[in-house]
């Protein structure tokens, strides 16, 4: 059996781009009698290697028809087992990166797309 080539999109990826690294987690879905979430949030991947991008001009626009509050816009390479969903979100350092959509580039699982807000917290 022939081994497998890696994909090639040379349109959209650079040598180099995904330096930034973040975790994929998934919120806590425990809840009490009171109706509260309890429980940790689950680490599905850690240190996810990645390209992020703050969007702006006319591609903050285009991507705001699909997700209205993005900021963001987060490249890598699909891992085998991984399935990053809307409900998942990125620990990046201290930031918090909501998904809002995920395309898959190329339809074979290769380069994943994310949109993403970053979290505000409104206690500080």
């Amino acid at each position: 059996m022939a081994a497998r080539l890696p994909r090639i999109i040379p349109q959209t990826t650079r040598l180099g781009s995904m330096r930034q690294r973040v975790d994929v987690k998934r919120p806590a879905t425990g809840v009490d009698s009171r109706g509260q979430i309890t429980g940790a949030d689950v680490s599905l991947t850690i240190a996810w290697p990645c390209e992020i991008r703050t969007l702006t001009g006319v591609e903050l626009i285009n991507a705001r028809q699909t997700y209205p509050t993005a900021s963001h816009v987060v490249r890598g390479w699909w891992r085998r087992g991984d399935q990053i969903t809307v409900r998942h979100y990125l620990q990046w350092g201290t930031r918090r990166l909501n998904i809002g959509h995920v395309n898959d580039m190329g339809q074979d699982k290769g380069l994943i797309e994310l949109l993403c807000a970053e979290a505000v917290d409104a206690s500080t």
